[in-house]
């Protein structure tokens, strides 16, 4: 049996085998009966969705970002060397010739295609809206953000239900935890040298509307031969079926990282597995309650972690976990 090859790949052998023609489309069969890869006129690359009859939704052609989309297009088109054909299609073009975003391009859209089992022209033309909105940041996110973000990702990543994970993950970008269960509030902190040293909020780790605050500590070291939010994004997504689970993740990252997530920073992955651990926040060093006056707030500090007692991030504690309490050694 053949394997199954991603848009992407089919675009890289059509590439290799076909020519660019004047007023055609070269296409290769991608997904399912409807849905082409290609070549366009100006030598971009395409995707096609063959229509079967003319639709009567009309749109606009959209352009964001390098990515450029037409509705109900009638065009030339060839397709394994045969003859010329024309057929009424719905096309998404990459126009940037860069090759990240032409990774992320198909990428994209083969996550959305293989979700869907059909494309009308208005699921079409909703999924090019979310992606205007993932884009509609232009804030070039901080070094901090990214290892921030590249760590929550991490925990889903590394977990063994990522379903579960990715469902309880907070929604908002600023909140009090980043992944809550019941009776548990749990964040995630990274540490980029050789101490474990984090910064907190005095209510990360003491919270009255959870019975135990939980930190997910792990080493985020540059590496040029890492793994990127997008990459982690990218395995991600082929675990996770949910649909709105999946727009979810990808809605949150995108709002943190902006168009630049291609050009993010890569962390090595062995280090920061080998590294995570589970701390309970009550026994990490902190500035007691009693200490601060109530009319001060919004309290933050920064703790040495090494000698707080820490549990592996193994499936037993992630079951743990999931019932709502997770044991730690001297209780």
């Amino acid at each position: 049996m053949l394997p199954i090859l991603s848009l992407k790949e089919r675009f890289k052998q059509l590439v290799e085998q076909r020519e660019i023609q004047e007023d055609v489309y070269t296409i290769e069969r991608g997904i399912g009966d409807n849905i082409f890869v290609g070549i366009s006129p100006d030598g971009h690359a395409s995707i096609l969705i063959m229509l079967s009859k003319e639709s009567n939704e009309k749109y606009n052609s959209i352009s964001l970002n390098g990515i450029k989309t037409e509705f109900s297009i009638k065009c030339n088109y060839q397709i394994d060397s045969s003859e010329l054909k024309q057929s009424v299609f719905n096309i998404v073009t990459c126009t940037d010739s860069s090759r990240s975003l032409q990774d992320f391009f198909f990428d994209f859209f083969n996550r959305f295609f293989i979700r869907e089992e059909s494309i009308s022209t208005k699921q079409l033309k909703d999924e090019i809206d979310f992606i205007r909105e993932l884009f509609a940041n232009q804030k070039v996110p901080s070094r901090e953000t990214i290892m921030g973000l590249w760590s929550e990702l991490f925990i889903i990543y590394v977990s063994h239900d990522k379903e579960k994970w990715a469902d309880k993950w907070s929604s908002k970008t600023r909140s009090t935890f980043d992944f809550e269960f019941t009776h548990i509030g749990l964040d995630v902190k990274s540490f980029g040298g050789n101490e474990r040293t984090h910064r907190f909020q005095l209510k990360q780790l003491v919270n009255k509307s959870v019975e135990q605050t939980l930190i997910l500590s792990t080493c985020c070291v540059e590496d040029d031969l890492g793994l990127s939010v997008y990459d982690l994004l990218d395995e991600i997504s082929e675990k996770i079926e949910d649909n709105k689970l999946l727009q979810k993740i990808e809605k949150k990252v995108f709002k943190l990282s902006g168009p630049n997530i291609l050009d993010s920073l890569t962390f090595n992955l062995n280090v920061a597995i080998e590294e995570l651990r589970v701390l309970e926040g009550k026994q990490i060093p902190r500035i007691h309650e009693g200490s601060v006056p109530s009319t001060v707030t919004e309290v933050s500090f920064k703790s040495d972690c090494s000698d707080v007692p820490m549990l592996p991030f193994s499936e037993e504690n992630q079951a743990q976990l999931l019932q709502g309490v997770l044991v730690f050694p001297d209780q």
